[in-house]
């Protein structure tokens, strides 16, 4: 039996106004979920909420079975860790040392890091493959480079979920394939539940246990790859 990790009740997001209707979305332990639909929907704004940057309009988000509202912000930076699109790198910074910020949660703000800190840092950059990049500068790597460096530094918080905006959006279609085999075996190998967002819709159905897909007219649906179609929800990926 699956586990939920995240389980958002009645949920609806938004800012002035909500951007989808309220629904019950649930991301278990193990699997790979897919957030799809046109640009403008509400996909970005939903993983925020999901992080806890942005309180839902409607409904409640529980992470464990607790209110993400009443979990303590280092507690939920250990729970959760997310990539953002446009996000920014300290000039100079390392590779290391980039990845190495995923441990905050745990050694805080004076770096006070042990030997399971650095083992984390080592593991996650193992897991991306950057061993080579250690010591470049982050901003001399390719946009793809980085977005893996973005990775391995949130799984080296060794978060229970992991949310992730448009992770293959500067990938080529290898990398893009290696991405998403390497999240299905760190969900399954980690009992982790990833939920990340993409335009490419036709890897999401191959590779996700479900989908979360917003049609652009205030609705979103969640199932598997053939319930989603079924109900119209990607269409707009058809046209």
């Amino acid at each position: 039996m699956s586990k939920a990790i995240l389980a958002a009740e009645n949920f609806s997001a938004g800012y002035a106004k909500p951007l989808f209707e309220s629904a019950n979305l649930v991301l278990n332990a193990g699997e790979v979920v897919s957030l799809v639909g046109p640009n403008g929907t509400g996909k970005s704004t939903l993983l925020k909420s999901f992080a806890g940057l942005l309180p839902p309009l409607s409904g409640k988000v529980n992470l464990c079975g607790i209110p993400l509202v009443g979990i303590s912000m280092r507690q939920r930076s250990q729970w959760i860790a997310s990539v953002f699109t446009q996000e920014h790198v300290p000039y100079g910074m390392t590779v290391r040392e980039f990845v190495s910020l995923g441990r905050i949660p745990y050694s805080g703000i004076f770096d006070g890091r042990n030997d399971s800190d650095e083992a984390a840092i080592d593991s996650a950059i193992q897991n991306v493959q950057l061993e080579n990049f250690v010591k470049r500068r982050v901003q001399t790597l390719s946009d793809g480079e980085r977005s893996r460096v973005f990775i391995a530094r949130a799984i080296a918080s060794s978060p229970k979920i992991l949310l992730l905006d448009e992770p293959t959006a500067f990938l080529d279609v290898p990398n893009i394939l290696r991405l998403f085999r390497f999240l299905q075996k760190l969900a399954e190998e980690k009992q982790m539940a990833i939920l990340l967002s993409t335009h490419h819709v036709d890897y999401a159905i191959r590779f996700s246990q479900k989908l979360i897909a917003l049609d652009g007219k205030r609705k979103i649906f969640e199932g598997d790859a053939a319930a989603v179609k079924s109900a119209g929800f990607l269409s707009w990926a058809e046209e």
